[in-house]
């Protein structure tokens, strides 16, 4: 009578992993930032170099840092559920969004550049975070999921720029989703899941207001 159960959650943490790493930190921050660019007027030579850059830099160098860490045996899973072992890659990221940032600021036209302040923002988040971390663990696929989603909505509400009814659909429902994921996994706490979900909603609107005023 178990076995039916044991294979529906073989599935279901199958399926939770596909989300988690498909929708991840290191996934969206390309995404997010060549969208941005792509409905602020830029070039397709301009965006391409937006995806580019924040594939290298955010995507590609945290996630040779993370298999390090996995073979040298410091973390189990580059997840990096364990909340002490979080502050390596924190200082990865933020270093890495900021130079980013300050990448796309001389890749991008004055007019065109909220995919730049939205990835040196993003490095004041991973700060933020870190400092989090120091006394309790938090989702930062719920951040990064959560921020994706305030953010193009603040472009389009706050900024006016085209952005898709689909694209804010799509983030929306990432939302849901990743958290669904994490819970299965059993790698947050439901409360961690809402405090990543609150601050990645919150934080990337004001920051992206401040910058803006």
């Amino acid at each position: 009578m178990d076995l039916p159960d044991r294979r529906s959650s073989s599935v279901a943490t199958r399926l939770a992993l596909a989300v988690t790493y498909a929708v991840s930190p290191l996934s969206l921050a390309p995404l997010l930032l060549g969208g941005l660019a792509s409905a602020s007027g830029a070039s397709g030579r301009d965006v391409s170099l937006v995806i580019g850059w924040a594939v290298a830099l955010v995507a590609v160098v945290p996630a040779l840092v993370l298999a390090a860490m996995v073979r040298r045996g410091a973390v189990a899973t580059m997840e990096v559920r364990e909340q002490g072992r979080r502050t390596v890659p924190y200082l990865v990221g933020g270093v890495c969004t900021l130079l980013l940032g300050l990448v796309l600021l001389g890749v991008l036209p004055g007019g065109q550049r909220l995919a730049a302040a939205s990835a040196l923002w993003q490095a004041v988040t991973t700060a933020v975070l870190l400092l989090i971390n120091r006394r309790w663990k938090i989702s930062v696929h719920l951040v990064a999921v959560a921020g994706t989603f305030a953010t193009l909505a603040w472009a389009r509400s706050a900024a006016h720029l085209p952005i898709p009814d689909g694209w804010l659909v799509v983030a929306a429902l990432a939302v849901p989703l990743v958290a669904w994921a994490r819970l299965q996994l059993r790698a947050h706490t439901p409360g961690e899941i809402l405090a990543g979900t609150v601050v990645g909603s919150l934080l990337p609107p004001l920051q992206l207001t401040l910058w803006a005023g």
